[in-house]
């Protein structure tokens, strides 16, 4: 998708952008969030946002309306899938795609649900089963995806996630900064769902229901069993059951790790 933007814009205009994100990079860089996650990913062109092309600000009746053009300012000279893998949290040398899954029994569900998710049509999705029955490789093949599509997603193991929420307890502000950055990434994928304390389930819920009701695309996986799930995450497991919103799918596959060993 092109960037809306009226190319008159003056140099004052241009400044003052500038500006914005030298305030809002120093704020990401700040040492309170180094938590290992890579929580900023830094726009060369202010112009278009790396998307390298631009769209006119006019009309609808206008003969310009939704044409696209190269960006007056960099020609598309930048690389936004890079600066998104990036951001996404998966690292650029784990080629994990769609392409490249060993299909085994009690997968074909999880796969046909994870495509879906990428594509856009499902908002909301839990995929939950056995460890090494494919879930994680599957969850990164949707990012990948994503990224590959021009959309900005993020991957993060669940126990990483709440060490950086964590981070921020001493000071309820921080805090709070950081669950509604969470919040508000537009496409979050949480893998290895789990918890240790009653305030890690506190934690997850809120944050998974809020994104509901931010209306931002979540995908989650784990190694829980369903009943303990909707057992200690009620609101959740609700949320991601309405067949109106989200779904729910078990992974029916063993551990390819065991059956590998035993094959050997």
């Amino acid at each position: 998708m092109a960037t809306l933007l009226n190319l008159s814009r003056n140099p004052e205009e241009c400044e003052a952008a500038r500006a914005r994100l030298a305030e809002r990079e120093a704020q990401f860089v700040n040492p309170r969030w180094d938590t290992g996650i890579q929580d900023y990913v830094e726009t060369n062109c202010l112009t278009c946002d790396d998307l390298g092309r631009v769209c006119h600000d006019v009309d609808v009746n206008h003969t310009d309306f939704g044409k696209c053009y190269p960006c007056p300012d960099c020609g598309g000279g930048f690389d936004r899938t890079a600066n998104l893998l990036k951001h996404s949290g998966i690292q650029a040398t784990q080629m994990k795609t769609f392409a490249n899954f060993k299909r085994r029994n009690g997968t074909e569900d999880s796969i046909k649900a994870m495509k879906e998710f990428g594509e856009g049509s499902l908002p909301m999705l839990m995929v939950y089963g056995l460890t090494g029955c494919g879930k994680t490789h599957l969850a990164q093949a949707t990012a990948r995806q994503l990224v590959e599509s021009g959309q900005k997603v993020k991957f993060v193991i669940c126990t990483a996630l709440l060490l950086n929420l964590k981070q921020g307890y001493r000071d309820e502000f921080d805090f709070a900064d950081r669950m509604q950055r969470w919040i508000q990434e537009p496409i979050l994928i949480l893998d290895e769902l789990k918890w240790n304390t009653s305030k890690d389930q506190e934690i997850l819920s809120d944050l998974l229901c809020q994104r509901e009701f931010a209306e931002v695309r979540t995908l989650v996986t784990s190694n829980i069993d369903y009943s303990d799930l909707k057992e200690v995450l009620p609101r959740v497991m609700s949320r991601f059951s309405d067949p109106l919103a989200g779904k729910v799918i078990w992974n029916e596959s063993s551990d390819y790790r065991t059956s590998r060993k035993h094959e050997s």
